[in-house]
């Protein structure tokens, strides 16, 4: 049946021959029909051409728009396509009537009623008619999705761990503050504008979630983040924008306060493991528990995400499966007050800290306090490790505000406490998110992470660094020299030797010399051995029990009187100068 439009052509040529009344194709047509038949072709190409390159003002309201087109379909073909002239912006759901063939429902995205403004006045879009659904679908102009040139307002998203963008747009407001650590799928290419209306994370990943300097972010209301969908549920940040115009990164400084972030230094213990509290795993991070169960403490050789090769790592290889009162489990790291005292906490003046540290242990929550020298100012924050991160590598961005009260020593002497806790009795409870005066280190959220045998708590790549502008932001954990890292640690520990002097042809009762240390002490340390000492009794090496000196702040005097025929020290021995806090 012949229907005078383009639409009702075939692709099979021999059905041509009345699909269009004004032409006449038919076999052995009279030649006099020819230059009309011709003509009448040209005149459907032509209409057809002005419906998709000539735009047609549109009439009728925001709601309910209505346009003639060149062609005149006697109803609506699959996949009619006009490009329209908006005459004024959508206000919101709308239809347009072509032809006076009626009303159908105008949509960017099928099934999906549009938001206000997606149509622009005198801005103008490619339409196309769905017979199937019965609507018609702006291609590209307007503000529509996927146009590459305006982006489309979807409805506001609320914050998840797991984002779920909708497909109304392209432009969203991200509402909320729960952490965001991924994000639905698109469609590879897809391009979102996010605009964050409050304070959240987003964590970094490697793969789902690729952030600049790959490193999390902590939102400000207004901020905006590009994205691009690289990968099937892989999102990357390719552009973020602070709502004040600051730089997204270098906003803390770079100073990490941790001694030995990388875990790398164990100059007392190397990678042997222990069950005692107040056992150093690694230089300047001890163990601290009570509890009846058992823990088991050492360094490990394990690559972090920071580079470094070592991490420390606590082992219940005994449960304890009810925490009384007074008990605890901890890994601690005192700070001494010369490394801290820029920081101005106890003055009008404190400067908030960002704490950034990798953690991989079973799920549940888990705490960490900051306190001071005197253990009456205490501030715990809380984080916790999801069923899907259990036993992975995690990385953990905790703001603590500077304390203006308290004191806070900046001497020589101990001052800031950082303890990571994995389980806790009630007497060391308390609310999180607030300074308060006294002894706490977790709250009554914090699960018992000793309770099972065989659960393994690993914590790396630690930094502390002040953030005077309290952005929350933390830069990019770095290793130090390795060099720099062993001295800062060798002013809290460090091991020590004497040389070898033999005497020919001296005798005598005593022997003396004296060693210098790599680096000044924090003060004089307590002298203890770790290895036997020997000296010559004649030409014969003999054991002895040195006595020893703190000559400096970097000299070991290492004596011994009462001896028979000593003609010096043989080079065996190693002693211990411990000036930890």
């Amino acid at each position: 049946m012949a229907s005078d439009s383009i639409f009702a052509w075939s692709t099979t040529a021999s059905d041509n021959d009345d699909a269009d009344s004004t032409i006449n194709w038919s076999e052995g047509q009279n030649p006099s029909t020819v230059n009309n038949s011709a003509r009448a072709l040209m005149a459907r190409v032509s209409e057809f051409l002005s419906d998709i390159t000539s735009a047609k003002t549109t009439a009728g309201t925001g709601a309910a728009y209505t346009v003639t087109a060149t062609q005149q379909p006697a109803s609506l073909p699959d996949g009619f396509t006009l490009l329209i002239l908006p005459h004024a912006d959508n206000t919101g759901t709308c239809t347009i009537n072509v032809n006076g063939l009626g009303a159908k429902a105008l949509r960017s995205t099928s099934a999906a009623n549009m938001a206000a403004g997606v149509i622009k006045t005198n801005q103008p879009a490619l339409i196309v008619y769905r017979q199937s659904s019965d609507e018609f679908l702006v291609l590209a102009g307007g503000n529509a999705e996927g146009t590459q040139f305006n982006w489309l307002k979807g409805a506001d998203v609320a914050s998840a761990a797991a984002l779920d963008l909708g497909t109304d747009g392209n432009s969203f407001n991200i509402t909320g503050t729960a952490t965001i650590t991924s994000v639905n799928t698109l469609g590879i290419g897809t391009l979102v504008l996010l605009k964050f209306d409050d304070v959240l994370t987003l964590t970094h990943d490697a793969t789902d979630l690729i952030l600049p300097g790959a490193a999390d972010i902590v939102t400000a209301a207004g901020d905006v983040a590009f994205m691009w969908e690289y990968a099937s549920g892989d999102w990357q940040c390719v552009a973020y924008m602070r709502n004040d115009g600051t730089a997204l990164r270098d906003l803390a400084p770079s100073k990490n306060y941790i001694v030995n972030p990388g875990m790398r230094i164990s100059q007392e213990n190397g990678t042997s493991s222990n069950t005692a509290s107040g056992y150093y795993p690694v230089d300047q991070w001890y163990t601290s528990h009570s509890q009846d169960g058992t823990l088991t403490y050492q360094q490990v050789s394990s690559a972090t995400p920071g580079g470094s090769e070592n991490r420390i790592r606590m082992t219940v290889t005994g449960a304890d499966a009810s925490i009384a009162a007074g008990q605890y489990a901890l890994f601690q790291h005192v700070l001494e007050g010369l490394r801290t005292a820029d920081l101005q906490w106890g003055t009008a003046n404190a400067t908030d800290v960002v704490l950034r540290f990798g953690f991989k242990g079973p799920a549940g929550t888990y705490a960490v306090a900051i306190r001071n020298q005197d253990l009456n100012r205490s501030f715990v924050r809380e984080f916790t490790i999801s069923g899907g991160d259990a036993n992975t590598d995690t990385l953990q961005t905790l703001t603590f505000p500077g304390d203006t009260s308290g004191t806070w020593d900046k001497d020589n002497t101990a001052s800031l406490n950082i303890s990571f806790t994995f389980a806790i009795g009630s007497t060391f409870q308390t609310t999180s998110d607030a300074w308060q005066s006294g002894n706490y280190l977790g709250t009554s959220s914090t699960s018992n992470g000793i309770g099972t045998a065989s659960d393994v708590f690993e914590i790396f790549d630690v930094g502390l660094y002040a953030d005077p502008d309290s952005t929350g932001l933390a830069p990019r954990f770095e290793l130090p020299h390795y060099d720099i890292d062993l001295l800062e640690c060798q002013r809290y520990y460090v091991q020590f030797s004497n040389v070898q002097t033999f005497r020919s042809g001296i005798s005598s009762t005593a022997v003396y010399e004296s060693t210098q240390l790599p680096t000044d002490m924090r003060t004089n340390p307590s002298l203890s051995v770790v290895s036997q000492f020997q000296y010559y009794s004649g030409g014969t090496p003999t054991n002895f029990t040195p006595s020893f000196g703190f000559g400096s702040p970097r000299n070991i005097k290492i004596t011994k009187s009462g001896l028979t025929n000593a003609r010096g020290f043989t080079g065996a021995g190693v002693g211990a100068a411990n000036a930890r806090m």
